[in-house]
């Protein structure tokens, strides 16, 4: 099987705190579940503290209410929510923005 080539963009305060602004992720196949917990992988591989999961998802694994995930343009929630297969393709990354 050959492996998945996954451009993965993060925007706003996810941004700021992972301190990049594209990721590259290369492997199996994924669900948009895993591709996140894959991003939480890297953070702490690069020795970022930054809780990715707790950013995006609520404590019982759903999508935090404002948090945008798209694969090439088309968001998750219109699709299999987390369970959406990501395959060679850019994901957009928005976490909820905060404001008051």
């Amino acid at each position: 099987m050959n492996d998945t080539r996954i451009t993965v963009k993060v925007f706003a305060t996810l941004q700021l705190k992972l301190g990049v602004r594209e990721i590259a992720y290369t492997g199996p196949p994924v669900t948009m579940e895993e591709l996140i917990a894959w991003l939480q992988r890297w953070a702490v591989a690069h020795g970022n503290e930054t809780d990715v999961t707790a950013e995006l998802l609520e404590p019982d694994r759903s999508i935090r209410p404002g948090t945008m995930l798209l694969i090439d343009g088309k968001n998750v929630h219109h699709r299999e929510g987390l369970k959406t297969p990501v395959d060679g393709s850019v994901v957009s990354v928005f976490p909820p923005s905060g404001g008051g």
